[in-house]
């Protein structure tokens, strides 16, 4: 019985462990990041829209960024709902994340969609400090 009791404080650290804050906190942090994101996918899409690269390789090269750093960030919220998010989760989401930041560092894009990643990226450190990894914005090309 307390091999028992024993394994199952293990097991649950282990889930809660992964982060240095309250679930609920963590919980409103990657729903503000998803609902962050969204905003940003239609600005970005929109500036695109009105661009010199519309209907370019590199318009969808921008887009595929952006589609694979929402799709990290779901894979994220998902993993965290099912008790099993971890720092690997969390690396990932910002190593998508260095790309785009890559990208709006070195392009112009609209000034609300500049507003929307900078507000991301201040979230994004957030939780990297939560998971207690490292955010490194740059990307070495």
């Amino acid at each position: 019985m307390i091999a028992v009791l024993i394994s199952l404080g293990t097991t649950l650290q282990a889930q809660t462990g992964a982060y240095r804050t309250s679930d609920r906190q963590v919980q409103t942090l990657l729903s503000r990041i998803e609902n962050r994101t969204n905003t940003f996918k239609s600005q970005v899409d929109r500036a695109l829209d009105n661009s010199n690269i519309d209907g370019t390789r590199q318009e969808d090269n921008i887009n595929s960024l952006v589609g694979n750093f929402e799709n990290a960030t779901n894979t994220l919220k998902d993993n965290f709902s099912a008790r099993r998010s971890s720092g690997t989760d969390v690396q990932e989401v910002l190593q998508r994340a260095a790309f785009i930041n890559s990208f709006m560092r070195n392009n112009r894009m609209s000034t609300t969609a500049q507003s929307t990643w900078t507000q991301i990226r201040t979230d994004l450190n957030t939780l990297a400090s939560y998971y207690r990894v490292t955010a490194n914005w740059t990307i070495v090309t």
